[in-house]
């Protein structure tokens, strides 16, 4: 038999290879992001190729006894990313055969690659078992590939030499074992086992909650269309009345008062949905009234519920200030201010601790250095420090009934969604409490004593939709399936690029069929010629990266001072294009907001204009002539909004040309096929449609008459003859965690 090969040799099977080593995937020498557990699954297979998997084999290799999860969804989910990944189809495999209720089978044929040498072909023709053996020791030296006799043979050897170092291990134990146990900390937060979930709501409109002190009402947001009422339900009967009736300002954070008599809320100003108000009234119904204007989060109570605390963020020196004000009213305070911040978004809210000493705050940062950070601020030295960071969307977080950690709702990039996670206090440590099919929204809240949660659950689907310019409404699916898509575009050859909100891009054909991955933590997708721009982002590094459709000639434009694409609205503040492809645009991160054009081809980047206000509200858009950039914007204001708008300017820069009315909220904008109107997306009574409003002014006009549904994104071919979109539903749901204590 050949001698083991090193860990160096690399496996081979169709245009892919793998890089046991390194853990890394590569298609014709692209690198293919695969996260941890399914390159593990992955190997696992080829290891084994030609062989059943039994799914509890693979159960084994991810998840040891002790860990309590949803093993079925985890593999499932490892499974199809691998297959995505590979661009397998489970119907017609190439790679991965599945045996059901058995497992899975690897059936490509399998090489290894020499050092210095071509690969050698793994066929039947090797000595038996010879082939998994080497497969199994390409790896770690794991002999988890290897044949049912090679297992028996290598396990008898290391019993044999593992029997002394077993004996002193033993003794050792003894010695100290009890000891150990004894000193052993308590796990941080609630057990997986022991909570129970159930659902409160199932009318799929819920938007936002929170929970009375006792645990007794869940008062909530309800969607009707493009307007929220506010709802309060009684936990025990289920029955709710309704305190605030449905209008066009929706809420940012409910938070009752200790006592539980009065419910704060925060709500956008009409004209605005960025800009919000801070609001009370009685539990059971009466007159709101206005106490904060300019708020930018939830509130958090301090222990004597007093004081509350809160966020103000300032979008044109990128910063939120943390205030405190009263209970009644009156004077805030300012408490401290956090540098870099982004205030495209609104902020998750703070947490007040139980004794009243720390508040925890989550903030995603803007600039060179993205991500998020949960900070704590000591309440009375003011002192600030970062508790927790991540390159991943945080929720609002709650202090769990000890006081030693917090929960929130926490970006799992394992399972491709929201989850709840605890947080260690003051260690920091972040642990993922859920595992399951659930997407946990931004909203958290918790009861007096700490056993029960309350938050939201939601599910989106979309898929792309194809029609033609002269009839807009009459579209066909092109997709179909759970995977969200959100931003489309068509691409040079005549394919279609989509962005999911997994952060992944795609590339398909024109009726959807072999859907390949093109890019994998990005967003903002957007063609240029032969080239696809998007924004690339690892860890808190956010570029603007050009790749080719085959995944080749993958080249960084820009590597500073943008802005993060969020997983829910990936085409907000998109780059673009000039017509002739050979330079993109885009705009930066950090206040003053400027537009920016860098070549195709790589170079410095060059200024084009200052934009009007201090915050971009749409993507930028290039007219179909090449001459003119359009943009979204609002002007910040600490007392009132002066409501959106539309900028026209030279593609060359200089002074706008036309600044025409926004309705507040809208999706865009896109140029029309004529480049005579601004085209954008408005919501009413719950279904999307396609507006423009003509450049020569005058009322804007309807283009589309869908009935249901909502858009997420649209964009036009080349030639202006045919239309893209991704259209779809929203739903969600309030939930109530028990057990928690």
């Amino acid at each position: 038999m050949a001698s083991p090969p090193s860990v160096s040799r690399k496996i081979k099977f169709g245009p892919f290879e793998v890089d046991p080593a390194a853990s890394r995937l590569f298609k014709a020498g692209v690198p293919i992001k695969l996260q941890p557990q399914p390159m593990r699954v992955l190997l696992l297979l080829i290891r084994q190729s030609g062989q059943v998997v039994t799914r509890e084999e693979v159960r084994r290799s991810l998840w040891s006894e002790m860990t309590f999860v949803d093993f079925e969804h985890g593999i499932n989910f490892s499974v199809n990313q691998i297959r995505a990944a590979l661009c397998d189809d489970a119907e017609k495999p190439r790679y991965i055969e599945t045996l059901p209720r058995i497992g899975y089978r690897f059936i490509a044929p399998v090489a290894l690659e020499e050092p210095g040498n071509a690969a050698q072909g793994l066929e039947a023709h090797d000595s038996p078992g010879g082939a998994h053996e080497r497969l199994a020791d390409a790896g770690t030296g794991s002999e988890v590939g290897a044949g049912p006799a090679s297992r028996i043979a290598v396990a008898a050897r290391k019993r044999i030499h593992a029997r002394p170092i077993l004996v002193v291990l033993l003794l050792a134990l003894g010695a100290t074992g009890y000891a150990g146990f004894k000193h052993k900390p308590r796990a941080t937060g609630p057990s997986l086992q022991n909570m129970r979930i159930s659902k409160l709501t199932d009318n799929g409109a819920a938007e936002d909650m929170a929970i009375s002190p006792d645990g007794s009402y869940v008062a909530y947001t309800q969607r009707d269309g493009e307007k929220e009422g506010l709802r309060l339900r009684q936990v025990a009967t289920r029955r709710d009345i309704e305190i605030l009736s449905p209008d066009t300002n929706g809420f940012h954070g409910l938070t009752f008062s200790r006592d539980g008599d009065y419910i704060y809320f925060v709500r956008s100003d009409k004209n605005d949905p960025f800009f919000k108000y801070l609001y009370t009234m009685p539990t059971l119904g009466g007159s709101p009234r206005k106490l904060v204007t300019d708020v930018d989060s939830p509130v958090s109570f301090s222990a004597d519920g007093h004081q509350f605390v809160y966020e103000r963020c300032i979008p044109a020196r990128n910063k939120v200030e943390l205030a405190i004000g009263d209970s009644g009213g009156g004077e805030e305070r300012l408490l401290t201010t956090i540098p870099q911040a982004n205030c495209s978004l609104f902020q998750p809210g703070p947490a007040w601790s139980r004794d009243g000493r720390t508040i925890v705050v989550p903030v995603s940062l803007s600039g060179m250095q993205q991500g998020w950070v949960l900070y704590s601020v000591e309440v009375p030295s003011r002192r600030v420090r970062k508790l927790y960071s991540s390159p991943y969307d945080m929720g609002r977080p709650v202090w769990l009934a000890r006081g030693d950690a917090v929960l929130m709702p926490h970006y799992d990039p394992v399972s491709g969604r929201e989850q709840l996670w605890t947080i260690s206090f003051p260690g920091g440590q972040a642990r993922r409490l859920t595992n399951d099919l659930a997407e946990y929204g931004t909203a958290l809240d918790i009861v007096r004593n700490g056993g029960t949660a309350a938050g939201i659950t939601r599910t989106m689907i979309s898929n792309v939709w194809e029609g033609s310019a002269t009839k807009a409404s009459s579209t066909r699916q092109i997709t179909s399936g759970t995977l969200p898509f959100t931003d489309v575009a068509y691409a040079a050859d005549g394919r279609i690029l989509s962005g999911s909100t997994d952060g992944k891009v795609w590339v398909m054909n024109f009726d959807g069929s072999e859907r390949t991955l093109l890019a994998d933590e990005a967003g903002w997708l957007t063609p240029c010629g032969q080239f696809v721009v998007f924004a690339s982002y690892n860890g808190d590094t956010v570029s603007l990266t050009r790749i080719k459709l085959d995944g080749s000639n993958a080249t960084k434009l820009v590597s500073d001072d943008l802005w993060k694409p969020s997983r829910t609205s990936l085409s907000t503040r998109a780059p673009v294009c000039s017509v002739d492809g050979k330079f993109v645009f885009f705009v930066n991160a950090n206040g003053p907001r400027k537009i920016y054009r860098v070549s195709i081809e790589g170079g410095p980047s060059a200024e084009i204009a200052e934009t009007l206000g201090d915050f971009i509200a749409g993507r930028l858009a290039v007219s179909p002539d090449g001459t003119l950039l359009a943009y979204l914007y609002e002007k910040y204001s600490a007392s009132t909004t002066p409501g959106w708008k539309l900028a026209v300017i030279p593609v060359r820069g200089g002074p706008p040309l036309k600044i025409l009315e926004a309705p507040g909220g809208i999706g865009g904008p896109r140029w029309s096929p004529d480049g005579k109107t601004l085209q954008y997306l408005l919501t009413h009574d719950g279904t999307t449609n396609i507006w423009e409003q003509p450049l020569a002014g005058g009322r804007p006009r309807q283009l589309t008459s869908f009935t249901s549904g909502q858009i997420f994104d649209f964009n036009w071919s080349s030639d202006r003859n045919r239309l893209l979109l991704t259209r779809g539903t929203k739903s969600s749901d309030v939930i109530l965690l028990h057990n928690l204590q």
